[in-house]
């Protein structure tokens, strides 16, 4: 079985420091081997340099509420999480956000996975927190094929259908070159 891995946001980087070359599509056909990661989709996502936390590679975010007890929480994420949902909307999932460890900030990662596997990424032009040109940089640093979405940073709320078309043609696309691959 061939798999497309979809990261977003942070999940960009637990995403790509979770799958070792050794899974890789590439790889395990090189040992004679079926199966693998495929593809990566990263969308509004922060893919990482390998050795590279976030506040060493993009510094201190001003959308960080960061607490003395060691996490942190986004302020105003009904604005910047949730922009192109209705007002309630955007409102109901800022509640259900939940702080969590800083250390996700400060931790280096150990590998990323977009150096040995194919990626894809879907830059959100209306992302309020991270705008397109940046995405667009993560984008460069993955090596991935850009495609573009006029939502905000939680696409899967807002636009699900398109998410899914999306996905499912990247899909599509990564499992057609695999089969030419094993012909």
């Amino acid at each position: 079985m061939v798999v497309v891995v979809v990261m977003h946001s942070y999940g960009g980087i637990i995403g790509s420091e979770a799958i070792p070359e050794s899974f890789s599509y590439a790889a395990l056909q090189a040992r004679g081997q079926k199966g693998g990661v495929i593809h990566l989709f990263f969308y509004t996502a922060s893919p990482l340099a390998k050795g590279k936390s976030v506040i060493e590679t993009f510094g201190e975010s001003p959308n960080n509420d960061v607490r003395e007890d060691g996490r942190f929480t986004i302020k105003n994420g009904a604005a910047t999480l949730y922009s192109d949902l209705r007002d309630a909307e955007g409102k109901l999932w800022e509640s259900r956000l939940i702080p969590q460890s800083y250390k996700v900030q400060t931790t280096p990662v150990t590998r990323a996975a977009y150096e040995y596997i194919p990626s894809t990424y879907l830059v959100s032009e209306n992302y309020q927190a991270v705008p397109p040109e940046i995405q667009r940089m993560f984008a460069g640093m993955a090596n991935a094929d850009v495609e573009t979405c006029d939502a905000g940073h939680s696409p899967m709320l807002s636009q699900p259908g398109m998410l899914v078309e999306r996905i499912a043609g990247v899909a599509e696309r990564a499992a057609a070159v695999a089969a030419v691959g094993d012909v």
